[in-house]
């Protein structure tokens, strides 16, 4: 019998010395405020941070790895050993899902559970602008070099893309975040593909704005427009609801007037109110006579009769002509105005040579300046806004003008003293001036007759205040005139004489 080496036996009963890197069991002892304590069956215990083993108590097992040695203890780590079995069974050409936790040179740091990899710039399918918040994503495992794992989510853009432009149609509602607000619009993020949602389509209302928007903002969207071969797609937010204006629409109709108050004016036309919505009207259909400013001719508040000559879907506007109401009125005429007619105006504009002023219609009269007054040196005192009284001299259809007169709304002094002043009649008149065309005298108060040089005789001292007697022998309308003679006085007595005398001695034939 050969001698018994007890050494040698004593070893073998001995637990193998455990290397950097060994996967060993081990067996919770004790805790304490930073480490847990194994037996590892080793001459050392094993050591390991409390943050690991936070739900294992006293007695518990569980497989660690050897990280490090020191004189007392042996370094051992629950999370490298899952970190080392996770990396191992990732493989080139494995489909995995991670999070990109952070922005590194040239890519994206992601981790893949315990395991860090690496998604390069040109890898990511991200645009330059995004900043990793840990959000989870799918990868493809392009390249693993050791511990280094190189990840591409092109492969997978481009399928998610395919199948989502397989199944999305025009009409569909989806769902998304804001990824990126420009000037002109909005990147909605549709998880698989980007989509542009124009600053026009953000809504019905003007008052909705960029502005009210911000990054990570969820929102529906409509799929507006479809291009599947270049994949793009169009989104709108307003059209998630019916168009305000095709309701607004619907209660009105080509032709349909109204007496709408101006609401604002521009230099090209105003806007009008029309209940609770507006009209427009351009500075060419406000009137059938040309405005070339519209804020002296209107004011806020000013009721203009109207009536609908285009609804405009692409504007969403209403457009209205009062210039048709006017043209209408005026193919009617006749049934408004005629000749001779005394009716209240408003007065409109002043000018040196006269005032135009608008019925309550809104036609439109001249009052010449030669029809203010009978009196030849009367002063006007009119003003804008002034309401006066005029007679209609004139209508004329074509051209659209009517003519007005002031003074013809009484009788002339021409008239009154053509009414007094009988042709062939002689009369006694006092001489008022003496002017180069011959006398002048008192007919009435405001109306004097002429008796012309012809008509008297130049040797006769006569002078003003003078009385004399002399008979009308012409009367003119036109020139607003009276002729009168003294001349013919002697030649009325003579004939008077000899018709007295041919009574008395004349012979019948």
């Amino acid at each position: 019998m050969s001698e018994i080496n007890f050494g040698e036996l004593l070893t073998s009963y001995l637990p193998e010395e455990q290397k950097l890197g060994d996967k060993i069991e081990g067996k919770l002892i004790r805790k304490d405020d930073e480490y847990g304590y194994l037996d590892i069956q080793n001459k050392l215990e094993g050591r390991i941070r409390i943050s690991e083993i936070e739900n294992y108590n006293v007695d518990d097992k569980f497989f660690v790895q050897v990280v490090k040695k020191d004189e007392t203890f042996l370094i051992v780590s629950k999370v490298a050993l899952e970190r080392r079995e996770e990396l191992e069974k990732i493989q080139k050409g494995d489909f995995v899902t991670g999070k990109i936790v952070e922005k590194v040179k040239g890519a994206y740091k992601v981790k893949i559970g315990l395991v860090d990899a690496l998604l390069p710039f040109k890898q990511s399918g991200l645009t330059q602008s995004y900043v990793p918040n840990n959000d989870e994503m799918k990868f493809e495992v392009v390249e693993k070099r050791g511990k280094n794992i190189i990840l591409s989510r092109l492969s997978i853009i481009d399928k998610e893309e395919k199948e989502f432009f397989e199944k999305v149609n025009l009409g569909d509602v989806l769902s998304g975040t804001v990824s990126t607000i420009l000037d002109y619009g909005i990147i909605v993020d549709l998880k698989q593909v980007k989509g542009l949602l124009h600053v026009s389509e953000l809504s019905w209302s003007k008052d909705k704005k960029l502005k009210d928007f911000k990054v990570g903002d969820a929102i529906n969207v409509k799929v507006i427009e479809l291009d599947k071969d270049n994949k793009k797609i169009k989104l709108s937010l307003k059209q998630l609801s019916e168009n305000p204006w095709l309701a607004r629409k619907s209660k009105y109709k080509l032709g349909q007037n109204f007496d709408a108050p101006i609401k604002t004016i521009l230099d090209f036309g105003v806007v009008v109110e029309l209940g609770e919505d507006e009209g427009f009207i351009h500075i060419s259909d406000l009137s059938y006579k040309r405005i070339s400013n519209l804020s002296k001719e209107f004011k806020i508040g000013d009721i203009i009769c109207c009536e609908i000559i285009e609804l405009n879907d692409e504007k969403e506007r209403i457009s209205l002509s009062a210039k048709e109401v006017f043209n209408k009125f005026w193919n009617d005429i006749d049934n408004f105005y005629f000749v001779n007619d005394i009716t209240d105006v408003t007065v409109t504009k002043v000018k040196d040579f006269g005032l135009f002023a608008n019925t309550e219609e809104g036609f439109e009269v001249f009052i010449p300046k030669s029809e203010f007054s009978w009196e030849r040196n009367f002063k006007a005192n009119f003003k804008v806004g002034d309401v006066i009284k005029v007679k209609i001299t004139k209508i004329e259809k074509e051209e659209k003008n009517i003519v007005g007169s002031i003074k013809k709304l009484g009788v002339s002094p021409f008239e009154v003293a053509s009414s007094k002043f009988d042709l062939n009649t002689e009369y006694e008149v006092k001489i008022t001036d003496i002017i180069d065309a011959g006398l002048l005298v008192e007919l009435t108060s405001d109306f004097k007759g002429l008796i012309p040089k012809k008509e008297f005789d130049n040797e006769e001292e006569l002078k003003v205040n003078d009385t004399v007697k002399a008979i009308v022998f012409e009367k003119n309308e036109n020139k607003n005139s009276i002729l009168l003679s003294i001349k013919k006085v002697a030649e009325l007595e003579e004939r008077k004489e000899f018709e007295e005398l041919m009574k008395e001695y004349g012979v019948n034939s």
